[in-house]
């Protein structure tokens, strides 16, 4: 309950600051490609790897505008399919 309390006395005192944190578990480039071409094709992969991948690249918040066709993909995909080249 004393927590509450500090955290109610802080907002009342507009001393009250909210932080957010992001934590990055980078995927393997060699299983973003065939996830990628698997959820394009809307097959759910069997393999636990690519399908561990795939619900990754489904949550991923964080879209990119391919320059060439303008569609948005997860920026996994972009930064390590479409555009690997841009990482060597």
């Amino acid at each position: 309950m004393r927590g509450l309390r500090v955290v109610a006395w802080a907002a009342v005192k507009r001393r009250l600051k909210f932080r957010t944190f992001v934590v990055h578990n980078f995927m393997d480039a060699a299983d973003v490609a065939p996830a990628w071409v698997l959820m394009e094709q809307g097959v759910a992969s069997e393999d636990l790897t690519l399908k561990a991948t795939q619900e990754r690249l489904g949550a991923c918040m964080h879209t990119m505008s391919h320059p060439q066709t303008g569609k948005l993909v997860p920026a996994y995909v972009q930064h390590s399919v479409l555009d690997a080249g841009e990482n060597i």
